[in-house]
């Protein structure tokens, strides 16, 4: 991760109290996506901006993480492939396009107009893949 406090220029580790472990600042996690987004931190994958889901009126209706190096999705597709043969369809998990220019890819889930929490339930699914291939 990036901490925005450090100037954006220290690429950090975030404990339990999502503290920044050079300046000591809060960081925003939101606690449904922290698993994957630990685990992806964990195994050295720098994340960019994450969120857990959330209803249509206030942002993304599905979970989501993209990365600050590009060249992590390269990284992470074949390993996300070995999930995906193992698990049901709607568990699948996907890097695409993203829909907005500033930030190239992100890593959802491949069906996410499924229910929510059905999704976040998978997100943690998927953390503990990573914790175990990576």
């Amino acid at each position: 991760m990036i901490c925005i406090n450090c100037n954006g220029d220290f690429f950090y580790q975030v404990d339990k109290e999502n503290r920044c472990s050079k300046c000591g600042s809060f960081i925003s996690i939101e606690e449904k996506i922290k698993p994957l987004v630990f685990s992806l931190n964990r195994k050295n994958f720098l994340t960019y901006k994450s969120c857990q889901g959330h209803s249509w009126d206030i942002g993304w209706p599905w979970p989501f993480i993209t990365f600050f190096i590009e060249d992590d999705f390269e990284k992470l597709e074949p390993v996300l492939g070995k999930y995906n043969e193992g698990v049901e369809k709607d568990k699948e998990w996907v890097i695409e396009p993203h829909p907005r220019l500033i930030i190239k890819k992100w890593l959802i889930p491949l069906r996410k107009y499924k229910r929510l929490s059905f999704l976040q339930e998978s997100s943690k699914d998927l953390a503990g893949f990573f914790e175990k291939n990576l």
